[in-house]
């Protein structure tokens, strides 16, 4: 061995060299950059990735994204969705395209967040472009027709405390659309809650029922008199998605195809049962109780008056949970 290396000449050695120092940096450093996580890079990073601002792409890229933080989205859901489809693939051009997309959604006064989650979780699944736009631009349609139908209601919403509760509203509304519910449904449910003198950060979960109930196959009307029912007697938040979920559930499941099991907990109701006791006998009835899974409020020991009413279940913003939920947000 020592003699075949005596033997190599300059470029023999130089060979060796490059050798070694591939082995001790594994990657390249332009290979690195693609790997590199989003929460390591800031802004000017993440539009480096791109290239110079002397080219079309960069310059419209670097003019979308002031723009876009000048209407309020935040600089590190901005960097992640540079990265991201920096690392989906996309080209400058594509990337424009996004930006520009959230450009219209902020331009509409639309949550622009859950806009960008469908961006990130369709690059991150490797979806198809086409497909992703074809989902996103649904969305924002259904987020346009929510805003348009929750200003109508609730106008004049320029305070800086209620515009969060606008946009928690419009995300619950369009999971409403989604879920099946028509717009006369949904202008109905609004005009319950603003009747009754609440203000828009309780109408959450008012919306988030009547979803539950029409996607489980009940008719609208029905559906309409379930919430109003609950909502008049007291239900709130996470209360009131138990009760419409659950009974959404026994339709669903054909266990009340005439709808008398139904009556029967509306006129418990409607006899102001005690609310613990009726949902209590709900998750009897789907099986939620010898396994220790209960609903928050209907634990043994809970304090109703800190568990229940306006709020719901904090986490999972925009989803359900396993029991149907629609988590997050106020008035959930």
């Amino acid at each position: 061995m020592r003699c075949a290396f005596r033997n190599l000449d300059t470029k023999g050695w130089a060979a060796i060299a490059l050798a070694v120092l591939l082995v001790a940096i594994p990657r390249p450093i332009l290979a690195q950059a693609k790997e590199i996580s989003a929460d390591a890079l800031n802004l000017e990073e993440a539009l480096g990735l791109y290239g110079s601002d002397a080219s079309s792409d960069g310059k419209r890229l670097r003019d979308a994204s002031e723009r876009a933080q000048s209407l309020g989205i935040q600089e590190d859901l901005l960097t992640r969705l540079l990265h991201e489809s920096f690392e989906y693939g996309g080209d400058g051009a594509q990337t424009v395209a996004i930006l520009e997309h959230t450009l219209r959604v902020l331009e509409q006064n639309l949550p622009v967040q859950l806009i960008v989650d469908r961006y990130l979780q369709g690059m991150a699944k490797g979806v198809a472009f086409d497909r992703i736009r074809s989902v996103t631009n649904a969305l924002e349609t259904r987020l346009l027709d929510a805003a348009v139908e929750i200003d109508v209601v609730y106008m004049g919403i320029d305070e800086p405390e209620s515009r969060q509760d606008r946009s928690t509203l419009i995300d619950h509304t369009a999971y409403a659309f989604g879920a099946g519910v028509s717009k006369e449904t949904l202008r109905r449910t609004l005009q319950l809650v603003s009747d009754s003198g609440q203000g828009i950060d309780a109408a959450g979960a008012v919306v988030v029922s009547v979803g539950l109930l029409v996607s489980s196959g009940m008719d609208p009307d029905r559906s309409f008199e379930v919430v109003e029912t609950g909502w008049t007697h007291g239900y709130r938040g996470g209360d009131l998605e138990h009760l419409c979920h659950d009974l959404g559930a026994l339709s669903s499941q054909e266990k009340d195809t005439s709808g008398e099991v139904v009556d029967q907990f509306l006129n418990r109701i409607r006899g102001r049962e005690d609310r613990d006791r009726i949902l209590h006998d709900l998750d009897a009835m789907h099986g939620r109780l010898g396994d220790g899974h209960h609903l928050p409020g209907s634990r043994p020991g809970d304090d109703p008056t800190k568990m229940h009413g306006p709020g719901g279940p904090p986490d999972n913003p925009g989803h359900q949970d396993d029991r149907g939920h629609h988590g997050g947000g106020k008035g959930r």
